[in-house]
């Protein structure tokens, strides 16, 4: 499977505690981008 680049970067916080809320979102942001999901929202909300 041909991997791509995504249109985000991680970062690493410098916090000690190493815990978020967003922990998980990163997977999900993944997971949509390879649905295609984006660009199905923006041709029903913009079908120019």
């Amino acid at each position: 499977m041909p991997q791509f680049t995504l249109p985000f970067k991680y970062e690493e916080e410098t916090k000690t505690s190493g815990l978020t809320g967003l922990a998980g979102l990163p997977l999900y942001l993944e997971l949509l981008y390879k649905l295609n999901i984006f660009k199905v929202m923006r041709n029903i909300l913009d079908p120019h």
